[in-house]
């Protein structure tokens, strides 16, 4: 009984964000055992391509999420699971945002996950601007036209009658 009572005081956490402050440390730590195991066999195997790169992984991607940690820590970059403020990592993948998220990142680097392949398959960190987001390439709302086809019936039946 002592011994839980030692180990609960040892695991206490004073408020929410001390947690997550502890809890990002241990997944930081667990991301470098992770590095070392999978480094065993040919460290120089794996260049540092992203040892510069702080990057969080947003909703659903192909490569899924696992296997884009499992690279990014590979390949000398911190995986950040969750975002405390967008300071918290250089880059975000992702393969679509909802509109919410598009305002939220909207001054971030956000890059689909070919990005992170990309760079693997050809040793070096590609310009980052190259893989963004199309969803984030627009500038401003489109226009949604609902009335189109009334439109362009209007005008062919405009030509006729001038042809007339």
């Amino acid at each position: 009984m002592e011994k839980d009572l030692e180990d609960a005081d040892k695991y206490a956490f004073d408020d929410h964000s001390s947690y997550f402050k502890m809890k990002n440390i241990k997944q930081q730590e667990q991301g470098e055992a992770l590095s070392k195991i999978l480094k065993r066999g040919d460290p120089s195997r794996y260049p540092p391509i992203f040892s510069n790169c702080r990057i969080h992984v947003n909703g659903r991607t192909d490569p899924d999420i696992l296997q884009l940690r499992k690279y990014i820590v590979l390949y000398g970059g911190t995986y950040v699971h969750f975002l405390s403020n967008k300071s918290a990592a250089t880059h975000i993948v992702a393969e679509s945002l909802p509109p919410r998220k598009r305002i939220q990142f909207g001054n971030c680097k956000v890059v689909t996950p070919k990005w992170i392949m990309d760079s693997i398959e050809s040793k070096t960190l590609l310009n980052w601007a190259d893989y963004r987001l199309e969803q984030l390439r627009e500038h401003g709302q489109t226009l949604i036209i609902f009335n189109k086809q009334k439109d362009i019936i209007r005008e062919r039946s405009s030509i006729n009658q001038n042809d007339a």
